[in-house]
C-alpha cells in the first residue's frame, strides 16, 4: 500500500490508481475547448463507472495555449481513489477522495506513482474535499 502524508497531518493511501492518454481516443482532428471540456466530462463520469458514486475532484489542468485554436490537456490523465482510515467528521469510520489531474508525459516518466499523487494532493484541502465513509 502507499502512504501519503498530507500538509494537513492526514495519512492517506492511493487505494487505486487509472493513467489514460488525454487524447487516446482522437482519431482525427485537434484539441479545441469544446473537445477538452468534454474529455475532462467524460473523466469524471468514467472514474463514477470504475469506483462508483464517490465524490471526485477535478484538479484544474494547465492548457497550453500557445496555438490559440487549439488549445491542449497535459497530455496525460491521471486518476486516484484515495482513502483516509481517519473521517472528516468523526460520526464515521473513514474518509475518500477520487482525484482526477492531468501532467505532462515527462512529469510522470520522472517520478513514482507516489510522487505524482503526492504533488497533486499538495493542492487540495482533503477536509473541506473529502467525503466520509462507514466500512
Amino acid at each position: 500500500m502507499i502512504f501519503i502524508e498530507l500538509k494537513c497531518g492526514r495519512s492517506v493511501y492511493i487505494s487505486d490508481f487509472d493513467y489514460t492518454r488525454t487524447y487516446g481516443g482522437l482519431i482525427e482532428g485537434m484539441p479545441n475547448e469544446k473537445l477538452n471540456n468534454k474529455i475532462i466530462e467524460c473523466a469524471m463520469i468514467r472514474m463514477q463507472l470504475i469506483w462508483g458514486k464517490r465524490k471526485t475532484h477535478l484538479i484544474p489542468p494547465k492548457i497550453d495555449t500557445s496555438d490559440p485554436k487549439h488549445p491542449s490537456l497535459p497530455s496525460t490523465q491521471l486518476t486516484a481513489y484515495i482513502v483516509c482510515n481517519d473521517p472528516v467528521n468523526n460520526n464515521y469510520m473513514g474518509s475518500e477522495l477520487v482525484i482526477v489531474w492531468y501532467i505532462k508525459d515527462e512529469d510522470f516518466e520522472s517520478s513514482s506513482m507516489r510522487d505524482v499523487t503526492a504533488a497533486a494532493l499538495n493542492s487540495i484541502n482533503w477536509n473541506d474535499l473529502a467525503q466520509d465513509f462507514d466500512w
